[in-house]
């Protein structure tokens, strides 16, 4: 994953080195989206950028159509074309990006993602803040843009540039599945200490699983004599046989 990163980054790097007139964070919700769209000219001075005025819209269709509304006299009123914005979001949310990144795309918006924990190091380790709102990281995104720009060698802030919209489902997909076998994973290992607990001699009798080592172990494998949890152990290691006869 982290090859393709980089292989990604390399192909846009002409893109991410362009000077853009209108830097423009994106905070993810589920049922909202937050952007801060600030002109590049206003970094200049922290107490500007700092306080730029976000914009909050509903995450549907209509508040999506708010935004492009937004964005679409912005550049009627400059003369500026959708390439003359550079657009920053995480990816956090998983598929509640979908919808606006898609249409960002499609209208011809220069879209880049940035990984969540690059955002978080950034905040605390170059601007030393601590606070955390939707406003201010759309703020901090936005800036993250412009500085990634003027420091384009810079590590510690990846960008990932999504070529279509499909791109971005199947990054979102695979997301989810990595982050679905990481709790799959830590659920098994929470059950094997739980058995540990309740049931300290049935990993020794499962060294050599037969017939006759069960029945020996069996009696004695519960730290509580408890009837239902007898009957449970009996279940749980007649489908362990079962499963790898």
């Amino acid at each position: 994953m982290n090859n393709q990163i980089s292989i990604e980054v390399e192909k846009h790097k002409s893109e991410i080195n362009k000077w853009y007139q209108f830097y423009v964070g994106l905070g993810i919700g589920a049922d909202f989206h937050v952007a801060a769209c600030i002109p590049f000219e206003k970094f200049r001075s922290e107490k500007e950028w700092k306080r730029q005025k976000t914009m909050k819209f509903y995450s549907d269709g209509k508040g999506i159509i708010d935004f492009l509304t937004q964005l679409r006299n912005i550049r009627e009123g400059l003369g500026l074309d959708p390439s003359d914005f550079f657009i920053l979001l995480e990816p956090t949310g998983g598929h509640y990006s979908y919808l606006v990144m898609k249409v960002l795309l499609d209208e011809g918006y220069h879209l880049f993602q940035v990984e969540n924990k690059s955002v978080k190091d950034f905040c605390e380790r170059q601007l030393g803040l601590n606070e955390k709102s939707d406003e201010i990281d759309a703020r901090i995104m936005a800036y993250m843009g412009w500085h990634k720009t003027l420091h384009p060698d810079m590590k510690g802030i990846r960008l990932v540039k999504p070529a279509t919209p499909t791109q971005i489902l199947f990054r979102t997909l695979t997301r989810d599945r990595w982050l679905l076998s990481t709790q799959l994973t830590r659920r098994k290992n929470q059950i094997q200490q739980l058995f540990s607990v309740t049931n300290p001699e049935l990993k020794r009798a499962f060294k050599k699983p037969g017939s006759t080592t069960l029945s020996e172990y069996l009696p004695h494998t519960l730290a509580v004599q408890v009837p239902h949890l007898i009957e449970r152990q009996t279940w749980l290691i007649k489908e362990a046989l079962r499963i790898e006869g």
